[in-house]
């Protein structure tokens, strides 16, 4: 899984972490988790994250469920599904667009969290990096982000940023 160290990448990696990211928002993300995604990617969506971010909730998650039609190698049904599912600005330095969704063809997330440092999205089920603060489980996406956390919190610096999005039931704290 891609952590905040890994940002720079070869392409094909990038794009089959981003699709893994991608598959956790749809599955277990609510309407922020969606925006937040949107946000964090507008370098490789470009001029479609600003139409993404002005659609509506509902629209707005059946682009993402369009998308990850990707995996079972359906092409999706929408422009937007499309370039969310194959972003124009990483398309040209792929050599098989299609590779990354192939790759993860049976992966299946087993939630979604947010790294509260760094703000990635952390599949709980893949994370070796969790900490537990106040009777909570904290999801890191590396072991710098735990290291950081842990020592801010060490010397009462830290207030810890609980984005816990599990479904449209999901709350923010």
């Amino acid at each position: 899984m891609l952590s905040c160290l890994e940002r720079n990448q070869d392409p094909e990696r990038a794009h089959e972490d981003y699709a893994r990211v991608l598959l956790m928002v749809a599955q277990h993300g609510d309407r922020y988790a969606r925006r937040l995604f949107v946000q964090q990617h507008t370098d490789v969506l470009g001029g479609y994250s600003a139409y993404l971010l002005h659609l509506g909730d509902g629209d707005l998650e059946a682009v993402f469920h369009d998308a990850v039609l990707s995996r079972g190698g359906v092409w999706p049904k929408t422009l937007m599904g499309l370039r969310l599912a194959l972003p124009k600005r990483l398309e040209a330095q792929l050599e098989d667009p299609w590779k990354a969704w192939r790759a993860l063809e049976g992966y299946a997330p087993g939630g979604l969290e947010i790294d509260p440092v760094c703000l990635m999205f952390v599949d709980p089920h893949d994370t070796p990096y969790v900490a537990r603060n106040a009777g909570r489980t904290v999801y890191f996406c590396c072991p710098h982000c735990l290291e950081s956390w842990e020592t801010r919190r060490a010397t009462g610096g830290a207030e810890l940023r609980f984005l816990r999005i599990q479904g449209e039931a999901g709350s923010r704290a």
